[in-house]
């Protein structure tokens, strides 16, 4: 079957209207995982059905009813959710099937997505600010999932795939940190060890767990998943997971003031080009603080203390991977080793530079 009966095929299984005709089905692109295409109904309404692809990050796709399942219901119940937290943020309509003769999703069209070459550092701070205030909106509606960590189906209903008390594991992060530290102070590498030690000790004393509730957060909030159509910002092709959003907040900061800028020599993201467009992505990073701390100051600082323990454990990975060897699916996703130590000393630069 081609791509166009396929697609023909999932509607249909979904409820939904004939194509508008032959030319109604658009290849729009692939992330890693999936490549999607824009379908045009005879009532004129548009949707995007997306199908796995065959290969990512160097593996074949593999058939697996229960995560597949997983994966797809997880993106369903992050879309209700969102939209409770901000209607239309993400798609109102979602679909998808299981099958070994097709797996797809079937999903509402929020409009055309923006490449970073026609963001301006005032698009990039509204498209920013308006993220913020959406996860901070998120994260406030409290979640009846157990468990934390990435989301799974059990057979009957979706969980967090780790079990206990996500506090705690927040409380170990703690000696995580120190640990990570300590690996780079006995390392040959050459930084401000004084001043990145007492910039750590700083941030740890004034991580408050309290401020941490478990919520469904997105892992993956990076500017291919991201719409801005008509001055709104719309949210897709998410990695939900259940975790503090508090520590989500400076993870997605980091990404865009430092990490993105730095992956241009990462086969995943070399066709963003990032690093030539560090100014907006920092406008970005910098709207989305103002959106979610909203004037708290101590929530602005809170989350660039999350920011900065997401850039040290950066740091740290880079060299323990630096010291064995790389793996294929690594090259893809951060790059090869030389790409790994041209970043290093970048990351220990900012690591030197208190917020």
């Amino acid at each position: 079957m081609s791509r166009y009966d396929h697609v023909q095929s999932a509607l249909r299984e979904c409820g939904f209207p004939a194509l508008a005709g032959p030319d109604a089905v658009r290849f729009l692109g692939e992330g890693a995982w999936h490549e999607a295409y824009l379908a045009t109904l005879q009532d004129n309404r548009q949707l995007v059905v997306r199908f796995p692809k065959k290969v990512s990050y160097g593996k074949p796709f593999v058939y697996d009813e229960q995560t597949l399942t997983g994966d797809y219901a997880t993106v369903g119940l992050f879309y209700q959710t969102a939209n409770q937290a901000r209607p239309g943020i993400c798609p109102a309509d979602y679909h998808f099937r299981v099958s070994p003769e097709l797996t797809y999703t079937v999903e509402s069209y929020l409009g055309r997505h923006l490449p970073l070459s026609e963001w301006t550092e005032a698009s990039a701070f509204e498209i920013g600010r308006q993220l913020g205030d959406f996860f901070r909106a998120l994260h406030e509606i409290p979640t009846d999932l157990t468990g934390f960590g990435p989301i799974t189906w059990n057979g009957t209903y979706l969980q967090g795939k780790l079990t206990g008390d996500a506090r705690d594991n927040l409380r170990e992060e703690h000696a995580e940190h120190l640990e990570e530290l300590e690996v780079l102070l006995r390392s040959p590498l050459v930084f401000d060890r004084e001043r990145v030690s007492a910039t750590l000790h700083a941030v740890l004393s004034r991580r408050n767990i309290d401020q941490h509730p478990i919520t469904l957060t997105n892992r993956d909030v990076s500017p291919e998943n991201l719409i801005f159509h008509d001055g709104r910002v719309g949210v897709i092709d998410p990695f939900p997971y259940l975790y503090s959003g508090l520590v989500f907040a400076g993870h997605l900061v980091n990404l865009y003031r430092v990490y993105f800028p730095l992956l241009h020599d990462a086969p995943r993201y070399q066709k963003h080009n990032f690093h030539l467009h560090r100014p907006v992505l920092a406008a970005a990073a910098e709207g989305y603080l103002a959106g979610y701390a909203g004037g708290d100051a101590q929530l602005r600082r809170a989350i660039l203390g999350e920011s900065y323990l997401h850039l040290l454990s950066l740091a740290k990975g880079h060299y323990k991977l630096l010291q064995g060897e790389i793996s294929e699916e690594t090259v893809l996703r951060i790059g090869d080793r030389a790409a790994l130590e041209r970043r290093l000393p970048l990351l220990l630069r900012e690591l030197e530079s208190p917020f």
